[in-house]
């Protein structure tokens, strides 16, 4: 089973929107480093290094797989520990030696590693095989690690009250790997697959492995001057206006790992799948997720089918847009249902804008006449931003400070369509995202039951197979579980009721549907 390459992401944002909303006087800078390859590892922490500023905190959290690998020779044998990055040639896992890493923590002076690796601190395969002791020798001060296996849902709750007690209380590391544990071994509910409760004992998976010293983030005090003994102060903040958290996606980590690589090695990228399998909800995650951790502050989303055609060329608007501050020309006028947000926000952006997303491209390169009223751009227009996207990409290529990348987000899932939509532009890969796995669907399914308010705690093994079956026979499509777990709530059907009257008459939701879909009845 693949676990969510995103697992510790989301609660470490959620911190950081939270130190934000209550003022505090300092902030927490996220960084992931993408790919998650060694390579990129290695970059990485060479570059952070150069541009390491006084009070700079560096924590590396390790959220991937481990292992433990023998080795064979004429005369020895012992097992070896590894961890799993990304390969950057195949994209697949791709094993390092744990004194590797570790020679790259102390070339860097890391003082704190953390790794929710399954086995990361193994105790009974010799002193190679454990991670956690590997990196005490190479002179990282505290380092938290597994272990014994774990399970995602202990590992997600774990850390966020270790983070929380670490950056936010500003305790030091081990009494906050000590509240993490106790919140594990009071509340001993794990979330399983399918949406199963399991009872487990695990608050011993967690342990700390230090050199005498136990490293304390000061978030009280500010001080200017070098780092001094244990105490790493924290980054003073700049004053920003609170943002609310961000909502996590249910069963997209994979998604986002794999079209992050893609997109990042090239500057188009398309986005295809089905209506309401989630393209918008994607590219929203992943803005916010790039701003939070500092890849791109500034990324505009643009709906192609709001803009209307009536009184300004898209093409006109996004080369006044993307002029990076030297055309100082006022905007055009824009019109369409999100005029206001769309100004408001080129206002307050223009010129500092790296990624664009171009969504609803199926309604503006539509062929069919009657989508006129729904989107739909004339030739010349299309043509027009063809010529734009192409003089960008070309001629601003080697203006690394300047280049803007493109997202083209679409439904056809045909490559002949983007062919003969987009025949001007270079040839470029297509990230096709499709339904929720099963599993995935089941957590969608529940999370989205609660907030109607149905009561599940009595449910046996009937409701939950019944509810397979409907997510099943929905493609274990977002939008249509919403839409139809929504109807089903609202005007109370039974399960077995509501699996029939999708299987058999399909039409309890169908105007819901189509509302939803924007599509012309």
């Amino acid at each position: 089973m693949e676990v969510d390459p995103g697992l510790v992401l989301h609660s470490l944002q959620i911190l950081k929107r939270d130190l934000e909303a209550r003022a505090a006087p300092f902030r927490l800078s996220i960084e992931v480093v993408r790919p998650g390859s060694f390579q990129a590892l290695k970059k990485h922490l060479g570059e952070s290094s150069r541009q390491q500023k006084e009070g700079d905190i560096q924590i590396v959290h390790f959220d991937m797989h481990g292992g433990v690998v023998e080795r064979t020779g004429p005369g020895f044998s012992y097992m070896e520990a590894v961890l799993e990055f990304c390969s950057e040639r195949t994209g697949r896992r791709a094993q390092v030696r744990a004194a590797t890493v570790a020679e790259l923590l102390e070339k860097y002076n890391i003082r704190i590693a953390v790794l929710n690796a399954c086995e990361s601190a193994t105790a009974n395969k010799g002193d190679e095989a454990n991670i956690a002791k590997t990196f005490t020798r190479a002179g990282v001060q505290n380092i938290l690690a597994m272990a014994y296996q774990t399970c995602a849902s202990s590992c997600e709750s774990f850390m966020r009250r270790f983070y929380q007690s670490l950056i936010a209380e500003g305790k030091p590391f081990s009494l906050a790997v000590r509240d993490a544990r106790e919140d594990l071994r009071v509340s001993t509910n794990r979330e399983a697959r399918f949406a199963l409760i399991r009872s487990l004992e695990d608050w011993i998976v967690p342990v700390v492995y230090a050199t005498g010293k136990d490293v304390e983030l000061h978030t009280s005090a500010m001080p200017e001057s070098v780092l001094e003994g244990d105490s790493m102060p924290m980054v003073p903040a700049e004053s920003s206006a609170p943002q609310p958290p961000a909502t996590p996606l249910i069963g997209r980590g994979i998604d986002v790992l794999r079209f992050e690589t893609m997109f990042l090695g090239s500057r188009i990228t398309g986005l295809c799948g089905p209506a309401g399998v989630g393209k918008s909800a994607f590219v929203d995650h992943l803005a916010r997720s790039w701003k939070d951790t500092g890849l791109y502050d500034d990324v505009l989303q643009l709906d192609c089918a709001l803009i209307q055609q009536d009184e300004i060329d898209a093409a006109v608007f996004l080369r006044h847009l993307l002029c990076h501050g030297k055309d100082k020309s006022p905007i055009p006028d824009l019109t369409g249902p999100k005029q206001e947000e769309y100004r408001s926000w080129i206002s307050a952006h223009r010129g500092n804008i790296r990624v664009v997303v171009l969504d609803n491209l199926e309604a503006s390169y539509s062929d069919v006449e009657e989508m006129n009223d729904h989107g739909r751009w004339p030739e010349s227009t299309r043509s027009a931003l063809m010529a734009v996207i192409n003089d960008i990409i070309k001629h601003r290529s080697e203006e690394a400070d300047e280049s803007i990348s493109f997202i083209l987000v679409g439904r056809s899932e045909d490559d002949s369509w983007w062919r003969k939509s987009f025949p001007d532009l270079p040839p470029f890969l297509c990230y096709h995202l499709h339904g929720l796995s099963l599993p995935d669907a089941i957590k969608y399914g529940h999370t989205l039951l609660g907030k109607y308010g149905l009561d599940m705690s009595k449910w046996g093994h009937a409701d939950e197979d019944v509810l397979s079956q409907i997510l099943n026979l929905l493609q274990c499509n977002p939008l249509a579980i919403q839409t139809v777990l929504e109807t089903a709530v609202d005007q109370g059907y039974h399960w077995r009721e509501l699996f029939e009257e999708v299987l058999f008459r399909q039409d309890i939701c169908a105007l819901n549907l189509l509302h939803h879909f924007s599509l012309p009845l």
